[in-house]
């Protein structure tokens, strides 16, 4: 049954693809914030039946926690992280639940190749996490991951990594970006505005471990971020290079890992051209 009308579920599909959401009405803005708050609440007792840990990131969460009202964040689409060992079976939860989700997916995201999957009920968008990147292994240091995080807070009801890991994970999220837009670099900021300097000595710490500190200052300095005069020092000291793009990624996978990689890049090439010549 679907949760949004017909009308409202139409804008959220253009939305899902465009990213138009400022098209909404106030009266269907408020009509798809319920809609995810229920979506959420689907997502969350699968995951608590199957006991799978947690956390919100992005959108929801910073509509919520970073903004008066959430209706000032123009996206506020649902992000779960859950831990890496966890990925197969949130998946399996999530599809059991009634989300539909592109099958080729699941294979790259249960092997830890990409680490985000698109699960869609009701016209109602959810992106599952396993890791900031969507290409975990272009990353050629370390992060803490989901599942041993040090420190959560809560956003209506659930638990969301504290307010360092969550900008640690923002910012790297957008070290790989081209362009970021003004809701994302208000989203910085504003998280930037939480940290203390035990927090931005945490914070540098892990960044410079990531391997991509130089990518992670130039992501706060793009935003406008208030950062401590050290940080700067202690993120250049903390880049080491490592394969770009799919093929990077690729290279750097071994065994069964790169092989279905491999063989989903394929498939989606093969669609691509059957599709061009249909048309």
């Amino acid at each position: 049954m679907p949760i949004l009308s017909r009308k409202v579920n139409i804008i959220t599909d253009a939305a899902g693809n465009n990213r138009k959401e400022s098209a909404l009405t106030k009266r269907q803005a408020v009509a798809l914030q319920v809609a995810r708050e229920e979506v959420l609440k689907l997502a969350s007792s699968a995951f608590h039946r199957h006991c799978i840990p947690f956390f919100l990131w992005k959108g929801m969460d910073f509509a919520y926690s970073l903004y008066e009202n959430p209706d000032e964040r123009p996206m506020g689409d649902i992000d779960l992280l859950v831990p890496m060992n966890d990925a197969e079976r949130a998946w399996t939860a999530l599809a059991n639940t009634g989300f539909s989700t592109a099958e080729e997916q699941k294979q790259l995201f249960t092997y830890g190749i990409t680490g985000e999957a698109k699960f869609v009920l009701g016209g109602v968008l959810l992106e599952l996490h396993t890791h900031p990147l969507y290409y975990p292994s272009l990353l050629p240091g370390t992060v803490p991951l989901p599942g041993i995080l040090r420190e959560t807070r809560t956003v209506c009801g659930y638990a969301a990594p504290c307010w360092t890991d969550t900008l640690l994970y923002t910012a790297l999220h957008h070290a790989d970006s081209s362009f970021l837009k003004n809701y994302q670099k208000t989203d910085i900021r504003l998280l930037a505005e939480k940290m203390d300097e035990k927090s931005w000595r945490w914070f540098g710490t892990h960044a410079a471990a990531s391997g991509w500190g130089n990518s992670i200052l130039k992501v706060l300095v793009c935003c406008g971020a208030e950062i401590p005069l050290h940080l700067s020092d202690t993120l250049q000291t903390g880049n080491r290079k490592g394969p770009c793009g799919t093929l990077g990624a690729i290279m750097k996978l071994r065994g069964k890992k790169r092989r279905v990689l491999a063989w989903s890049m394929f498939r989606k090439v093969i669609t691509g051209m059957r599709f061009q010549g249909r048309n």
